[in-house]
């Protein structure tokens, strides 16, 4: 967990990503000597809690350069899917603008739990 830790912040309860960063969709990638070149929310969820049982990382928080393993979990894309939908899509302006989103919807709701 070590290079996780070097290379991100903590904002609003997000762990952003603050290596390389896809252009194209707000991903973080991370090289790891083992794996390659590989998504840096799949390696922090890889090193925290051992090799995944789904193909798919989730971010609960819905914060895609988000690394911090309690706001991930592996699933299906099929999962992924159903989570947007439910969840509606994030606005993408600028990582702290997600995180502060996702802060929001990782409260517990009154008299709820915490997703």
């Amino acid at each position: 967990m070590s290079a996780v830790a070097s290379h991100h912040t903590s904002t609003f309860g997000c762990w952003i990503w603050l290596g390389g960063i896809e252009s194209d969709g707000g991903y973080s990638r991370f090289h790891s000597e083992t794996l390659g070149v590989i998504a840096g929310h799949h390696w922090s969820l890889i090193a925290a809690r051992g090799p995944l049982a789904k193909p798919v990382v989730r971010h609960r928080c819905d914060v895609r350069c988000s690394v911090r393993p309690d706001h991930l979990v592996d699933g299906t894309q099929a999962q992924n899917v159903a989570d947007t939908a439910r969840r509606g899509p994030v606005d993408e302006l600028s990582p702290q603008r997600t995180a502060s989103v996702a802060a929001a919807r990782l409260r517990p709701a009154p008299g709820g739990t915490q997703r």
